[in-house]
């Protein structure tokens, strides 16, 4: 056979195995860019999101960092009735929150639910870690993730899953955990909620570049605000949450030199929001539970044991912040932190015994 005859049927068995790579992964659809399937599949958010945007049936969104990772959909169901999607991720910097609020249906969503966690808005270079192939419309971008590396290394698995979980099989709760989109990113299983994490996140912190934080942190707020063009949506609802760091976290923002910029910047972000009337902004920052560490699992992400009081602090705003409140809140997590560091100064010493 000549070079140019085996070159010839090189191409074609080629284009052979990429057509059933690409019509195997179609019917499978691991990152649900065609077709929801819950409850089969292993759901990675950074991969499934911008899918679940385009094709799963909802109202409300719960959109942010793990920070609302926990939060039990069923539950908000109950407290706000609504149809909710939550679109989470681990450690999601604003840029890619930005993306996926720029996918939301705006025809179908009544509701945002906001996570606004406030350290992401000084940090450098920040940039979208999402696939261009899983946001981007056109037939290349379909093409792109047909034969992608992350589809094809994912698709076996689902089928396998898939069939066992079809065979009515019992699954355990980290299978139930990752294959339900209610339960997406959920990490109560994988983490341990204990002081002794609390404290040794506390002592092996890096040291930020607190350098004009506080300008730094407004310039980007006003980048994000008007890159999301909250304006044009006046008949939307918009929740930003202010989570409930632990006291940890305060302490040490004041030990690193910049807990007074966070303050102003959440007064800037108040205020800025304030002349919304579709907009409210949930502060649980002087939460009373922020002094018990034992229920964090390191100094930001709190145990499952608070998800309920959260959802009804989104439901019925008795935590609400204001222009005209701010300053009440702020005192109450002053004095929560100031107690909380008088009481335990042993145990915030960094001597290696982390107990």
């Amino acid at each position: 056979m000549s070079p140019k005859k085996y070159l010839g049927l090189f191409c074609i068995i080629t284009f052979i195995i990429l057509a059933i790579i690409a019509v195997t992964n179609y019917i499978v659809d691991p990152f649900m860019q065609y077709r929801v399937k819950d409850g089969k599949y292993i759901l990675n958010p950074r991969f499934v999101n911008p899918g679940l945007l385009k094709n799963y049936d909802y109202d409300l969104l719960v959109m942010g960092s793990s920070m609302v990772q926990l939060l039990d959909m069923d539950l908000l169901r109950t407290k706000i009735p609504s149809k909710p999607l939550k679109i989470a991720s681990g450690d999601m910097n604003t840029k890619e929150l930005e993306l996926l609020f720029s996918l939301a249906s705006k025809e179908k969503t009544n509701t945002f639910i906001i996570n606004l966690d406030i350290h992401k808005f000084f940090e450098h270079n920040e940039e979208n870690r999402y696939s261009e192939y899983l946001y981007e419309d056109g037939w290349i971008n379909d093409l792109k993730y047909l034969t992608s590396y992350e589809a094809n290394k994912l698709t076996p698995v689902d089928l396998l899953l898939s069939k066992y979980i079809d065979g009515e099989n019992e699954i355990s709760p980290k299978i139930y955990y990752r294959t339900h989109i209610d339960k997406i990113g959920d990490f109560r299983l994988d983490l341990n909620f204990a002081r002794y994490n609390v404290k040794r996140d506390y002592c092996i912190r890096q040291k930020l570049d607190t350098k004009d934080i506080y300008h730094r942190m407004v310039h980007r707020f006003e980048e994000y605000v008007s890159n999301m063009r909250l304006q044009e949506y006046t008949d939307k609802e918009f929740i930003f949450l202010l989570p409930p760091y632990s006291a940890v976290y305060w302490h040490a923002a004041k030990e690193d030199g910049y807990y007074a910029e966070l303050i102003d910047f959440v007064d800037y972000v108040v205020n800025k929001l304030s002349p919304y009337d579709n907009i409210r902004v949930v502060c649980l920052y002087d939460s009373d539970f922020i002094v018990e560490v034992k229920t964090y699992a390191d100094m930001v992400h709190y145990s499952p044991v608070r998800v309920e009081f959260i959802i009804n602090a989104l439901a019925n705003k008795a935590d609400d912040i204001d222009a005209y409140n701010l300053h009440t809140k702020i005192n109450r997590l002053d004095s929560l932190v100031s107690k909380f560091e008088v009481e335990h100064a042993d145990w915030l010493k960094c001597d290696g015994n982390y107990y």
